[in-house]
């Protein structure tokens, strides 16, 4: 039971850098995908404790672009967030899906997914519509950005629903 109890710690603990993370992620597709804006940048400076974003105020006028060195420092940002993905660093086994204050799993015991997927998916139909702001080497590079995280999200589902099945046979 002690061993159960660790596991499940580990796993949570797993299951908030994988939210984070997806936070990052999302917040570098939307970007991406033209949607950019400044509550969204709020929120996410909130919850991340590195403080990974850039922190100065970007009024809607701005239309989610940034100036100068705030570019190129966001760029580099969003680089290293993108290579970090790519090296395959967000494990494939601990995505749970954060809502509110409590995770899914501590309240029922289960992880509803369908909403992440369900995002993914609507941002890659927007990456897939022809958008005068993005060129195309980089429309493509997001296109195959998002169909890894797909593929990704799928098998962590696939993985997550596979634990709780052992965990109620237990």
């Amino acid at each position: 039971i002690n061993t159960y109890k660790r596991e499940r710690q580990e796993l949570e603990t797993q299951n908030e850098q994988m939210r984070k993370e997806l936070e990052k992620i999302h917040l570098l597709l939307l970007k991406h995908a033209g949607q950019w804006d400044h509550k969204l940048l709020e929120a996410l400076e909130s919850v991340d404790s590195e403080k990974d974003v850039p922190t100065e105020e970007h009024g809607p006028e701005n239309n989610g672009t940034l100036a100068g060195e705030d570019d190129r420092t966001s760029a580099e940002k969003d680089s290293g967030i993108e290579e970090y993905v790519l090296q395959g660093a967000v494990p494939r086994h601990a995505v749970e899906l954060y809502d509110g204050k409590e995770s899914t799993l501590d309240r029922d015991g289960e992880c509803d997914t369908s909403t992440i997927s369900d995002s993914a998916e609507s941002i890659l139909k927007r990456c897939n519509k022809k958008d005068p702001f993005v060129t195309s080497p980089d429309e493509e590079e997001m296109r195959q950005k998002l169909s890894m995280l797909q593929l990704r999200l799928d098998e962590a589902t696939k993985t997550l629903q596979v634990e709780r099945e052992e965990k109620l046979s237990l």
